[in-house]
C-alpha cells in the first residue's frame, strides 16, 4: 500500500474539472479498450501499460503495469523480480519449475525473480495477461 495523499475536506467550488485523458491525470489508461487491442493481436506480444516511473513517489520506485497477448506457440516470461499475473481474457497452461497448471480468467498466480515461466493458450478466445512488477527507482545521475 502507498500512502501519498492525506484526505482533506474541500469545498465542491473549489475542485478543477479536467479530460479523463489529460496529463494532470498522469495519462490515463483506459484498460477494457487496451484488453481488447492485446485480444486482436494475432502473434504473442507484451508490453508496460502504465511504466514504473509513472507510479513513482519520492524516487522509490513504482509499479509497472504490462499487458500480454498469449498464442498456442507460448510466451515466455523471465522477470528480474517478482512478478504477479492476472488472467483476464482466454484459457491457457502456465508452465514453470517442472510443473504445470492450468489458467483461465480470474486467475492470478506469481513468477518468482530469476524463474522462467512459459505460458501458453489453449482454448478458442485470446488469451490476454495482465502483470505488475514493483521495480526500484532508476538511480539519479546527480
Amino acid at each position: 500500500m502507498f500512502l501519498d495523499v492525506e484526505p482533506q475536506p474541500i469545498e465542491l467550488d473549489k475542485l478543477e474539472t479536467t479530460t479523463v485523458l489529460s496529463n494532470r491525470l498522469n495519462n490515463t489508461v483506459l484498460l477494457e479498450r487496451e484488453i481488447d487491442k492485446a485480444a486482436a493481436k494475432f502473434a504473442c506480444v507484451r508490453y508496460p501499460l502504465i511504466p514504473a516511473e509513472a507510479t513513482d513517489r519520492g524516487g522509490v520506485g513504482g509499479i509497472e503495469l504490462s499487458i500480454s497477448r498469449v498464442t498456442s506457440r507460448g510466451l515466455e516470461l523471465s522477470p528480474e523480480r517478482f512478478c504477479a499475473v492476472s488472467v483476464v481474457r482466454g484459457r491457457g497452461v502456465v508452465a514453470m519449475a517442472g510443473e504445470e497448471r492450468e489458467i483461465t480468467v480470474h486467475d492470478h498466480f506469481g513468477i518468482p525473480a530469476g524463474v522462467t515461466a512459459t505460458v501458453r493458450e489453449s482454448g478458442n478466445e485470446p488469451l490476454v495477461l495482465l502483470d505488475a512488477i514493483l521495480k526500484p527507482a532508476r538511480k539519479s545521475s546527480y
